[in-house]
């Protein structure tokens, strides 16, 4: 199973990724520093938004659709769904 989401970061600037990783794993090991060296410099705070895709090859592609987003419509996303 493979996880996209949308993080805020430190600065408030939104971050869209993939991940297998749980949400909480996820934001440990970004705060361990053990990620890509974009967001070691820019810590991810909170997970504001995930959704679940059966294969890698899915999630990227949802990845890039969500990359596409602008700001506004990020955070607005974001704060409609909810984690479960």
């Amino acid at each position: 199973m493979w996880y996209v989401y949308i993080a805020r970061q430190s600065n408030g600037h939104f971050y869209v990724g993939i991940s297998e990783l749980s949400h909480e794993a996820l934001l440990r090991q970004h705060g361990e520093g053990r990620h890509a060296s974009y967001t070691t410099r820019r810590t991810l705070i909170r997970i504001e938004w995930a959704e679940s895709r059966d294969s890698l090859e899915a999630a990227r592609r949802r990845e890039l659709q969500l990359k596409k987003w602008t700001h506004a419509r990020s955070r607005r996303s974001s704060m409609e769904i909810s984690l479960d």
